[in-house]
């Protein structure tokens, strides 16, 4: 066997060395990232309920309307304001609706930044008591991944760990593990976990990122393995010089 024979075969062993090394680390990898079965972007939901019935007069914002604390939403001449202030009552007005006793009309404003959805008041309609005139979703994002995990694997999600969060149009977002809660559905134990990222408040994802807009979500789980130093190290270099 001649020396160039001998360095091909040490050379094709150290390749094969190489390739199950790198394959057992990216098989590791997998092992300790989660995938979510469902994901939607959540955001909390204001209702701008009606405190005095009446006849709506104006009607300022329409469904979908970009609206901010503190903004005019409708007036509604209330009778049931002014039979309040008739028979000697003087209610007070609130952060969700100014009353002017002279003229007995409500002037009903948001209580919060975002956009207006279920606009029920709408001109010259009528408004009973207690009802929901519109709601406001908040500006604030965050997004709820359903995940079946087994029990191993649900004991290495760690609030605070890394996530990624995939928007429908494929693009991906950095995220952080908020919370992690447990429901059953259909006798099975499924984890509910909360992701929180700056960027889903972007104005320029804000097509992508209304409440309800389904997503997927990634989520890294605590490696407790023999290979998790040597994953880490790993990634880290391949990070650096830009190949991941």
């Amino acid at each position: 066997m001649t020396w160039l024979t001998r360095l091909k075969m040490f050379g094709g062993i150290l390749a094969v060395l190489a390739l199950s090394f790198a394959l057992t680390l990216l098989f590791n990898q997998r092992m300790t990232q989660a995938h979510s079965v469902t994901a939607t972007v959540t955001a909390p939901t204001f209702d701008v309920g009606s405190g005095y019935g009446g006849i709506v007069n104006k009607q300022l914002a329409q469904d979908g309307d970009q609206v901010s604390a503190g903004d005019v939403l409708f007036v509604v001449s209330s009778s049931s304001l002014q039979q309040a202030v008739s028979q000697g009552g003087a209610p007070g007005s609130t952060v969700a609706y100014q009353l002017d006793l002279a003229t007995g009309t409500v002037t009903y404003t948001a209580v919060s930044d975002g956009y207006l959805v279920d606009v029920a008041a709408t001109l010259g309609s009528y408004v009973p008591d207690g009802a929901v005139l519109a709601r406001v979703v908040s500006q604030e994002r965050t997004v709820e991944g359903l995940f079946s995990l087994s029990p191993v694997d649900y004991g290495r999600v760690e609030e605070g760990a890394a996530a990624i969060i995939v928007l429908p149009n494929l693009q991906t977002l950095e995220a952080t593990v908020d919370s992690i809660t447990v429901e059953t559905e259909d006798g099975k134990a499924l984890a509910v976990i909360r992701l929180t990222s700056d960027a889903l408040t972007d104005p320029v994802l804000a097509s992508l990122t209304r409440d309800g807009t389904p997503v997927t979500t990634q989520v890294q789980l605590r490696d407790d393995g023999v290979l998790a130093g040597p994953t880490t190290t790993a990634l880290s270099f391949l990070t650096k010089i830009g190949l991941r």
